[in-house]
C-alpha cells in the first residue's frame, strides 16, 4: 500500500468513526491513526497534496496545539494544491490551532461554548 493509499484508508475509518459516534466511546482508533500519520511525517513522506489533505484531516482530530499547527500547513499546502475541501479545513485547523494556544479563532469554525456564550461553526463541511 502506497503513502497515498494508507492515508487515504485512514481518513475513510476516521470519518466512518466519526459519524457514527464511535471515537466519542473509545479513542483508541483515533489515538493508532494519529500515531502513525506523525511517524509518516517524521519520515517526510506525506508529500502529495492528497496525502496532504487526508493526514491534516487526521490532525486536525489531534490533541495539541502542535498537531493543529501541522494539521494547518498541510491542509494549506493541499488548498495551494486545489484539492477539494482543502481550504474549509485549512481554516478549520487554523482556527483550532489559534483556540488551543489561547487566541481568537479566525474564520468562526470551532464550536466555543462557554457560561455566557456559544460560537457557531461552519455546517459547510463535517469535521
Amino acid at each position: 500500500m502506497t503513502v497515498n493509499e494508507e492515508l487515504r484508508y485512514l481518513y475513510n475509518m476516521d470519518q466512518i468513526d466519526r459519524n457514527s459516534g464511535r471515537f466519542v466511546l473509545d479513542s483508541t482508533r483515533d489515538k493508532a491513526r494519529l500515531q502513525r500519520v506523525l511517524a509518516l511525517d517524521r519520515q517526510g513522506a506525506i508529500a502529495t497534496p492528497d496525502a496532504q489533505y487526508h493526514a491534516a484531516m487526521l490532525l486536525q482530530h489531534g490533541t495539541c496545539p502542535d498537531h493543529f499547527r501541522r494539521a494547518y500547513e498541510l491542509s494549506h499546502a493541499a488548498s495551494v494544491a486545489l484539492i477539494p475541501n482543502a481550504e474549509w479545513l485549512s481554516h478549520a485547523s487554523y482556527d483550532r490551532w489559534m483556540l488551543s494556544i489561547g487566541k481568537p479563532q479566525n474564520y468562526n469554525t470551532q464550536w466555543l461554548i462557554s457560561q455566557n456564550y456559544i460560537g457557531s461553526i461552519s455546517l459547510l463541511q463535517p469535521s
